[in-house]
């Protein structure tokens, strides 16, 4: 069933090559350019998150009998579409096939592998997104989502927004100490607890008491959601994803 969506994908002519979408998006007018670069994007993230979903579920899967090798083997070939997807290229497809019989081999050192490479790269994603933006120079991240959502921010929301970048760049560096410090020093299996939803818990938790907090810090000022704040985050890194950008008018 993991090889469904990945046909598909390889037949529909939304899923096309980089190569031969370039060529095509080269003999239309610029906004249909725009449109079909867009539509390519999104489409490919929608199947690429179906993908993490149902990797997600096979991680989690209780190790009963003999499903602990087909969830380690259902796990990395729907990493390995997901990536292929986001990328919009099929280099990750042999790739996964070479490591799949290492998974079915060790399917618990694999699932344990593949969990902790995803937590450093997201956390440490995180945590590079929001440290270098303290950079002398650069502007903290919360400050330009906060701007972008508000326009020219106050002093106190300025500074109240620059030590919450700071907050949450502390944070991403505990988050990624924690399991080596709990493989040394915590119970038995107890490293596992970050990566297997707990950083992902505190985040939750601290983002719903910071709401309360800067409703009590910062007053007199117009309060957003954290749906609406999201929104501008995956705002402005989806951007960075789109393939051209939108003019004005055919040139």
């Amino acid at each position: 069933m993991v090889f469904v969506p990945l046909l598909y994908c390889s037949y529909s002519p939304e899923f096309m090559p980089l190569k031969e979408l370039s060529a095509v998006l080269s003999q239309m007018p610029t906004d249909a350019k725009w449109r079909a670069g867009a539509r390519n994007v999104a489409v490919r993230r929608r199947v690429a998150t179906l993908f993490l979903i149902a990797s997600l579920v096979c991680a989690h899967l209780p190790p009963i009998g003999g499903t602990r090798r087909l969830a380690a083997g259902a796990l990395l070939v729907s990493q390995g579409c997901a990536t292929g997807l986001v990328l919009g290229s099929w280099f990750s497809v042999p790739l996964t096939l070479l490591a799949l019989p290492l998974a079915l081999r060790w399917p618990v050192l694999a699932v344990d592998v593949d969990g902790g490479l995803i937590y450093v790269v997201v956390f440490g994603g995180c945590l590079r997104l929001f440290a270098l933006s303290l950079c002398p120079g650069h502007e903290p991240l919360i400050s330009a989502l906060a701007r972008r959502v508000h326009g020219a921010l106050r002093p106190d929301v300025a500074r109240y927004t620059r030590w919450l970048t700071v907050f949450w760049s502390v944070f991403f560096a505990l988050a990624l100490a924690a399991p080596p410090f709990l493989y040394a020093l915590g119970p038995r299996g107890a490293w596992r607890w970050p990566m297997r939803g707990g950083s992902i818990g505190c985040v939750l938790v601290l983002m719903i008491a910071e709401t309360g907090v800067r409703r009590m810090i910062i007053r007199d000022f117009a309060h957003v959601s954290i749906r609406t704040t999201v929104a501008a985050f995956r705002d402005a890194t989806a951007r960075s994803a789109i393939p051209t950008c939108r003019p004005d008018a055919d040139t």
